[in-house]
Formats: C-alpha cells, sequence, structure tokens
C-alpha cells in the first residue's frame, strides 16, 4: 500500500481523482490476469516488471499537460507479431469497459501468456 501511494504521488497532480481510476484499474487488472508481474517504478511512473524488466507501464499526461494518460508496453513486452507490426501505447481519457477488456488481454500477451 505505501508502495502505490508513492507512485501515486509521483504520477498524480490536478487531474487525481481520474488519475488514481486509472492507477488503480491497471493494478487491480494486472494483479489479477498476470500476478507474475510486480509493481515497479518506471521512469517516475507505475509499471510492471517481469524479471525486473518492465513490461507494461501507465503514464499519466500531468506532467506534459495532456488531456490523456497513456497505457504503455515496453520493448520486453512479449507482442511481436510475424508481420513485425504491434502497438507499444495506447491514450487513455475516459477509458469504457471494453477498452479495459482489452488491456487486460494485452498485459496477459505482454506477460508470454496466451491472449484470451
Amino acid at each position: 500500500m505505501q508502495r502505490r501511494r508513492r507512485l501515486t504521488r509521483l504520477t498524480c497532480s490536478t487531474r487525481l481523482p481520474r488519475c488514481l481510476t486509472g492507477i488503480q484499474r491497471l493494478h487491480d487488472i494486472v494483479t489479477a490476469v498476470a500476478p507474475e508481474l510486480k509493481a515497479k517504478t518506471y521512469y517516475g511512473q507505475p509499471g510492471y516488471a517481469l524479471d525486473g524488466k518492465v513490461v507494461c507501464f501507465f503514464r499519466s499526461g500531468d506532467g506534459d499537460k495532456l488531456r490523456y494518460s497513456t497505457f504503455g508496453l515496453s520493448v520486453n513486452a512479449a507482442l511481436d507479431t510475424p508481420d513485425g507490426f504491434w502497438p507499444t501505447s495506447y491514450a487513455l481519457h475516459e477509458p469504457s469497459e471494453d477498452v479495459w477488456e482489452r488491456i487486460s488481454a494485452l498485459v496477459r500477451q505482454a506477460a508470454g501468456q496466451n491472449a484470451a
């Protein structure tokens, strides 16, 4: 809990309620679908690592005064495709339930599990 509070302080400022909701929702998803990923600070933002290497992360847009936050995937995410084209980040602005479901599938895949 103390770690989560520290991560929250690092990432949220002016849009606190929305930012906290995004961080909490991502944390809940990661712990449910990929419990092998461990919370780790990633460039001052909350990230989730496998064997010490960050796989996915949340980035608040507050520091850059953006209207959206970002869900990102690092080079350590297991997302490579045969055609050589895959996502590395998504803008989050009031995401719907469908978006959270898609993020769940991406986290699962990024952690090296079969996508559901």
